[in-house]
C-alpha cells in the first residue's frame, strides 16, 4: 500500500470512527451532558488504543467485513465498552459535579 493510500484509509478510518462517537454520545441516556464536550471526547477516543479497537470493530461489522475479531471481543462487548467509556466521561464532567455536590 502505498503512503497516500495509507493516509487516505487511515482518514476514512477516523471520520467514521468520529461518527460513530457522535452518534453514541446523541444515543446515550447521558447525551445533554455529553454533547458540550463533544470534541474533547472524540481526542480522547481517538487517543485511546481500546476504544479505536472496538470502535473500528463495530465499524467493520457494520459494513459487514470484518476481517478477524480479537481474542474476546464481541460487538455485545466493544458497545459496553463504548458506553462505560461515555458514563465515565460523563461522571467526571464538572456539571455532574455541580448537580451531585447540590443534590439536584
Amino acid at each position: 500500500m502505498q503512503h497516500n493510500e495509507k493516509v487516505q484509509t487511515e482518514t476514512a478510518a477516523r471520520q467514521a470512527r468520529t461518527a460513530l462517537i457522535c452518534r453514541f454520545i446523541t444515543e446515550s441516556p447521558y447525551s445533554k451532558g455529553l454533547k458540550p464536550y463533544r470534541e474533547e471526547i472524540i481526542r480522547l477516543a481517538e487517543n485511546h488504543t481500546q476504544i479505536v479497537q472496538n470502535l473500528d470493530l463495530l465499524r467493520e461489522l457494520k459494513n459487514q467485513h470484518s476481517t478477524k475479531l480479537l481474542p474476546g471481543m464481541t460487538p455485545r462487548i466493544s458497545l459496553k465498552i463504548i458506553n462505560d467509556f461515555l458514563e465515565f466521561v460523563y461522571f467526571s464532567t464538572s456539571e455532574m459535579y455541580k448537580r451531585v455536590s447540590n443534590g439536584k
